[in-house]
């Protein structure tokens, strides 16, 4: 005689307070970021600027929203005004800290592709934005990222020698701390 038992367990979710808050200000900055590339450096500015008050003010909340906007960030380094440039090395700072070692397997399983793929990229400003942005998460969190090195570590080494200063510089930088996680 086979018997089946079955029971369900509820499990209550909880989201931050202003979670829908959160994921309308998500789309409005995506969609600035967006059509930053074509649009004006002002508009640029503020989106970055307001992924910098997003960070801060929903913190944690923000994390995977703020990680699927890096690529957007990283590449508006490359942008030709000045103002945006900095917004966006300012948009960047605050989106990786975020990344805190209480949570860094969530944090590094939710940004390492996106760095990489950053480093890939055929603008050195955003492979240089991205090697700071790995060098940061690798001081913070560089036990729960040395489970990645086999795929990180070989990226990171195809700019080493790179033509533009800044990525080598950066890339060595990287790459040293790298070799330093535990």
């Amino acid at each position: 005689i086979a018997m089946s038992v079955s029971t369900t367990v509820s499990v209550p979710i909880t989201f931050h307070p202003k979670t829908s808050e959160l994921l309308s200000q998500h789309c409005v900055v995506d969609n600035a970021l967006s059509s930053a590339a074509g649009a004006g450096a002002a508009a640029a500015e503020k989106a970055l600027l307001e992924v910098v008050n997003l960070c801060q003010e929903y913190s944690h909340s923000f994390e995977p929203i703020g990680f699927a906007l890096l690529p957007q960030v990283f590449l508006l380094h490359a942008h030709k005004k000045s103002p945006v440039v900095k917004a966006a090395k300012a948009a960047a700072d605050a989106i990786i800290g975020l990344v805190t070692e209480e949570r860094s397997a969530v944090a590094v399983a939710l940004v390492k592709d996106v760095v990489v793929d950053a480093i890939k990229s055929e603008k050195y400003q955003a492979q240089q934005a991205a090697l700071i942005a790995l060098t940061k998460i690798v001081k913070v969190c560089g036990v729960a990222l040395s489970m990645y090195l086999d795929e990180i570590l070989p990226v990171v080494c195809t700019v080493i020698h790179h033509i533009k200063a800044p990525v080598k510089q950066a890339a060595r930088e990287c790459l040293e701390a790298l070799c330093l996680t535990n």
